[in-house]
């Protein structure tokens, strides 16, 4: 798990905690095939949990990380095309949190998706 400091607001739970695992379309989860589509949906649910939770949620997408990345290391993205490698980098949801409470919902719904989070 990655913990980094946050705003004044709180601990900035970031990339590590709630970054989705990069996959296959489709990939096979205990006897079943999960679609990009299903993944996307789940994410959106995640967040959806999360804010619920009233913790601050900020959804990162693919193309906005290879944005960001390309701002940062256009080097390593160039070696991305060099190489034919498609965008790598998981949809990342940074989630924000003020106080113990809302650490530990965050920490029990991150358990629910376990099987497609980083940890």
């Amino acid at each position: 798990m990655v913990v980094s400091s946050g705003s004044a607001t709180g601990i900035q739970l970031s990339g590590g905690v709630v970054a989705t695992k990069p996959i296959k379309n489709p990939i096979q989860q205990n006897d079943t095939l999960i679609t990009q589509d299903q993944i996307a949906s789940r994410i959106v649910t995640l967040k959806d949990e999360l804010e619920a939770q009233g913790l601050r949620v900020r959804y990162i997408s693919k193309e906005d990380a290879l944005k960001n990345l390309q701002t940062r290391l256009p080097s390593m993205v160039k070696s991305f095309d060099q190489y034919g490698i498609d965008n790598p980098l998981p949809v990342t949801l940074y989630v924000t949190f003020s106080d113990q409470k809302q650490f530990d919902a965050a920490m029990s719904i991150k358990n629910t998706y376990a099987d497609m989070l980083y940890a």
